[in-house]
């Protein structure tokens, strides 16, 4: 993307309007303050733009200005980089609507605040990925049902107890980043990332940038396979690495303020997810038939989250149903069951199970479709400009 000045000006009024109305938010916050791991992100989870905040005092203040910057946005000529931005102030002025008591379907929140497909994913999707698990699962040895052949896989491949988990996440953290590293993202050099374990959280795992610090749910069991994907997502080459080399860019001036905020349901939350969703695939790191089972059943987990999400919101008894609904279809553990309704009951989040799945599937379309002489290209696409799942897309086109 090429960026102007006018857009430097644009984006950094974006983040001080951005901050403010973060302030505004956390000051009436009244629902979900009961998952307080969620509750203290506010709207802005992570900003290190550097910006001070401008006064915002009511959601009409914020959703005007908003208005304005996104005019603003029209002008601008770098057509990615316009489509992007387009896309985000959009969706952060929908988030204020919607915050601000306007009535927003479940579908509506999905599509209009991150601009996905707010579709749920077909059966015939879900029954293919089943049946690629299966035959995973038998090449490597299992037999019986896939239900039983997923529970005998995580049984072989499970890391027992809290104190072998952080001692193997401590240890993946190393070789991941030392794989990232060995790619060209010098950003992370100088800083390391460490794993705790927590417990009675609404999430599976989650990164703190500002700490260098990810925090895993103590009360599920994972596989080995998991950890490295969990390493993946979070911290190298995922969520960590990315802000890193956004922090780097900003400093330097040579991307616009923008980048130096993470802002939940917004457009770029779908790319922030599937860039770390495809975090094994970037690094290369598929050692063995482990790691296809691994990557199989986290997607069709994914979906699985997404569909039981729109249930959970959109049918009658739906918290209910959408439990029933990933004990059938999502091989999960029940302690990941309910830190999954946990985090899809949060007020704020939830719509934000399609982001994972909606940014996994974009990402993973350009990835797979490009030889290896353009996956660099593609990298530094990704990590060096925000984005959206359009302008993910829009690689193609370039």
């Amino acid at each position: 993307m090429q960026y102007e000045k006018r857009d430097f000006e644009l984006a950094e009024r974006f983040c001080k309007i951005a901050l403010g109305t973060d302030s505004f938010y956390r000051n009436v916050q009244t629902e979900g303050t009961e998952e307080e791991s969620f509750a203290v992100e506010g709207l802005v989870p992570v900003d290190f733009t550097g910006l001070e905040p401008e006064k915002i005092t009511s959601w009409q203040q914020a959703i005007d200005e908003l208005q304005e910057i996104y005019h603003g946005y029209e002008k601008i000529q770098d057509v990615t980089r316009r489509n992007y931005m387009l896309q985000q102030v959009g969706s952060f002025r929908k988030v204020c609507l919607w915050l601000s008591g306007f009535p927003m379907s479940f579908r509506e929140i999905a599509a209009e605040t991150m601009f996905i497909d707010e579709n749920p994913v077909g059966a015939g999707l879900l029954e293919k990925m089943t049946d690629q698990l299966q035959e995973a699962l038998t090449e490597a040895g299992y037999q019986g049902t896939v239900k039983e052949q997923v529970e005998a896989w995580q049984k072989n491949r499970a890391i027992d107890g809290p104190e072998k988990t952080k001692e193997v996440l401590e240890q993946l953290l190393c070789e991941g980043k030392e794989k990232t590293l060995a790619l060209g993202f010098e950003a992370i050099r100088d800083f390391d990332v460490h794993a705790e374990l927590v417990y009675n959280v609404p999430y599976n795992a989650y990164c703190d940038y500002m700490s260098r610090m990810i925090y895993i749910n103590g009360e599920v069991t994972y596989t080995y396979d998991e950890l490295k994907h969990l390493v993946c997502h979070e911290a190298y080459p995922g969520h960590m690495t990315h802000m890193a080399a956004r922090q780097q860019l900003l400093e330097a001036g040579k991307i616009p303020a923008d980048a130096g905020l993470v802002l939940t349901n917004t457009a770029s939350s779908p790319v922030f997810e599937g860039l770390a969703d495809n975090g094994n695939d970037t690094l290369d790191w598929n050692e063995d038939i482990n790691d296809t089972i691994c990557k199989l059943l986290n997607q069709l987990q994914s979906i699985c989250n997404l569909n039981a999400s729109h249930i959970y919101y959109c049918e009658e008894d739906g918290p209910e149903k959408a439990k029933r609904y990933m004990e059938e279809y999502s091989f999960a553990s029940d302690a990941k069951i309910k830190s999954r309704l946990r985090y899809m009951g949060y007020p704020f989040r939830k719509a934000y199970m399609y982001a994972y799945w909606r940014g996994w599937e974009a990402v993973e379309r350009v990835w797979m479709k490009l030889p290896e002489t353009k996956q660099a290209d593609f990298l530094t696409y990704l990590y060096e400009n925000m984005h959206s799942v359009d302008t993910v897309l829009q690689f193609e086109e370039n």
